[in-house]
């Protein structure tokens, strides 16, 4: 906004005027004393005013004028007044210097209300903001602790099934184990098998060798008989106890033949009936505990496939929750970045608000200044005049 300011030249009616050619001169220099003491004066951005008086009444002879000045609007002052007096002039310009004053002040009292409510405007802005923050905070926390929560029963889930792997690890090791030993055992019993099926065939040879020496016996003393029979020599009696002592004889080798076999085969016999008794009590437990271990490795496998779907569900919804934290912090940063742009865009008001407000201060402390000035010359020139006249 331009500040414009007009000093309009002497007129020629200024010649008849000592005192106040000399007013004019003297306030010129007060002012220019003002504009090297506080340059800044000299040019401002907001509501920046340069006022003077025209003394001469150059720029509209007829009539006086008075501009208002607010946000860049000159203010200025014109005043026909060669046909006045110049104590009617000087009371005149006091008294619009004065209005100007005041309608400044007015304007000053009205930027500082418009300041009080943009500030609260700004705490109201703010407060929502701020709530919305410290909810978002809230929600993140909670889903920081939820997410701490679903890691640690994950942890001990991941620790359970660990265990459940090691227990079924040693049932399997234990089932591989007992399926060796019991393949070993099976292996015995074939082997029993195959000896008790050999020793039941020597067993069978040497009973058909025994029935073949009783038949050859009994035929050979049928033989006999015959023969003495038909002898029918005189001394039966004696060839008949002959026969009768070969018979014996021939009983007790016979059954000298049968217990040295049944010595010999009955240990043996004994010790495979023995290993059989064995084998099957083997072969009996060794089942039990393989269905035993059927019927604990079921339910281990119900467990850990229901571990797995678990694990599964688990991984689904740390995936789930993961994705809606992100999407959350997302929606954060996007809530926090326009409220950093909204809370950037009101202190950017905030400030030029300030800088309006101290240059109206600076404004006011100007006209206050030449008021100021301007009354010390008035009450300086009516003294003088006072002091002419008498």
């Amino acid at each position: 906004m331009e500040a414009v300011s007009e000093c309009p030249e002497r007129s020629e009616e200024d010649e008849g005027h000592p005192q106040e050619m000399s007013f004019r001169e003297e306030y010129s220099e007060r002012r220019r004393v003002l504009m090297e003491e506080d340059p800044e004066r000299n040019s401002m951005n907001i509501g920046e005013v340069h006022c003077e008086i025209n003394f001469t009444g150059d720029s509209n002879p007829d009539t006086g004028d008075f501009v208002d000045v607010k946000d860049g609007y000159i203010a200025q002052a014109h005043f026909s007044d060669l046909a006045l007096p110049p104590v009617q002039r000087e009371v005149q310009n006091t008294e619009d210097l004065a209005f100007l004053f005041e309608k400044c002040i007015g304007e000053v009292g009205d930027l500082e209300r418009k300041r009080d409510a943009l500030v609260q405007e700004l705490l109201q802005l703010e407060q929502p903001m701020l709530q919305a923050v410290q909810e978002m905070r809230l929600q993140l926390t909670k889903t920081r602790s939820e997410l701490s929560c679903t890691q640690l029963e994950k942890q001990r889930l991941q620790e359970e099934m660990s265990q459940v792997k090691r227990k079924l690890f040693a049932m399997v090791r234990d089932c591989i184990q007992t399926q060796v030993t019991m393949a070993a055992q099976q292996y015995e019993v074939a082997q029993l098998v195959l000896t008790q099926e050999e020793l039941q065939s020597q067993v069978l040879d040497l009973i058909q060798e025994t029935s073949h020496i009783r038949e050859a016996h009994r035929n050979h003393l049928v033989a006999l008989e015959e023969g003495l029979r038909s002898r029918r020599r005189p001394r039966a009696m004696s060839d008949l106890s002959h026969c009768r002592r070969a018979s014996m004889e021939f009983g007790r080798y016979a059954r000298s033949s049968m217990r040295s076999v049944e010595q010999w085969y009955e240990p043996r016999v004994m010790a495979l009936l023995r290993r059989r008794q064995v084998g099957e009590e083997a072969l009996r437990r060794t089942r039990e505990l393989g269905q035993d271990l059927r019927t604990r490795l079921k339910p281990l496998k119900d467990e850990s496939q229901k571990l797995e779907l678990q694990k599964t569900c688990l991984e689904q919804r740390l995936a789930l929750m993961e994705e809606q934290r992100r999407e959350t912090m997302a929606q954060y940063k996007e809530a926090v970045f326009s409220l950093e742009e909204s809370m950037r865009e009101l202190k950017t008001e905030l400030q030029v608000q300030i800088n309006v407000n101290r240059q109206l201060e600076e404004l006011r402390s100007m006209l206050l200044t030449q008021l100021d000035f301007y009354r010390r010359t008035v009450v300086d020139q009516d003294g003088s005049r006072t002091r002419t006249e008498e």
